[in-house]
């Protein structure tokens, strides 16, 4: 079927791009070539809470046997601990009131309501965690 000419791409699409567009192909990405095992892991950026985060997903991989499911923990935690960690000098100065803020610019962020109950579960799995740790 040949092209009318004149008619830009954009008059054809049926909806906008998500601001978070990029952050899923990206995902989509690394998990079809983790898939493949053609994924060349990079060192992650250390942060504030780096031995929390490892202890916790020590933690879930004692309770679950899913390795997607200890992956996915650890990913929403790690990235609300790099929230945390450039906001806050400890854990312990995190309340509810914290949560809800990162919560609340997720959601502004265009995150959908599903990948929000996901890390209101991971949340909740740490937060159990940390409180049965003192």
């Amino acid at each position: 079927m040949p092209l009318r000419s004149g008619c830009a791409i954009a008059d054809h699409q049926s909806r906008g791009v998500s601001p978070l567009s990029a952050d899923t192909f990206q995902h989509t990405t690394e998990n079809w070539l983790r898939f493949h095992n053609l994924l060349i892991a990079t060192e992650p950026r250390s942060g504030r809470f780096d031995a929390e985060l490892k202890k916790f997903t020590e933690f879930v991989a004692t309770r679950q046997s899913s390795a997607d499911s200890i992956r996915n923990q650890r990913a929403r935690i790690s990235v609300f601990l790099a929230w945390a960690g450039e906001r806050y000098s400890h854990i312990s100065d995190l309340s509810l009131i914290e949560v809800d803020r990162f919560l609340e610019e997720k959601r502004l962020g265009g995150l959908k309501a599903r990948s929000l109950v996901s890390y209101c579960h991971a949340l909740r799995t740490f937060f159990q965690y940390a409180a049965d740790q003192g």
